[in-house]
């Protein structure tokens, strides 16, 4: 940041913000701090929360049946380029690395045991089967 923040106070182009925007508190901590800013980029954000930039708008967070869409939308997304059941999973498991941090389980602990689930799915029966053990026995944390 100490860099970012040089860069920002001597450049003579416009300059954009890059990095680790995962909350509406991490995009309202970017602007206070840097509020000239041309744009702020949302990256893997988006990906870790799909609600962000509706929270970053003073919006609601996600909840379980808008990630459970998302999750269904972007593997049907992921069909049309990709005919192999067992490529689009794995591709899965990578946004289920993000996502899955979005979650708890309904007692309140940790969703890594059902998530991790997930990651180590050998087949698509198995991934299947995992993805749904989450969306039954997990919830959205609060964020």
């Amino acid at each position: 940041m100490e860099v970012f923040s040089w860069a920002y106070e001597n450049s003579k182009n416009p300059v954009g913000y890059n990095g680790n925007i995962f909350h509406a508190e991490d995009y309202q901590r970017i602007i206070g701090q840097f509020p000239d800013l041309c744009e702020v980029m949302l990256g893997r954000g988006l990906v870790v929360n799909p609600a962000l930039a509706r929270q970053i708008s003073g919006g609601s967070g996600i909840t379980l049946l808008e990630l459970k869409d998302f999750i269904r939308e972007l593997e049907n997304c992921y069909k049309v380029e990709i005919p192999a059941e067992e490529s689009i999973m794995h591709k899965m498991k990578e946004i289920w690395f993000y996502v899955g941090n979005l979650m708890i389980q309904e007692n309140g602990q940790a969703a890594e045991p059902y998530i991790h689930k997930i990651r180590t799915a050998k087949n698509i029966a198995e991934y299947r089967n995992a993805e749904r053990a989450v969306f039954k026995n997990c919830i959205i944390k609060e964020t």
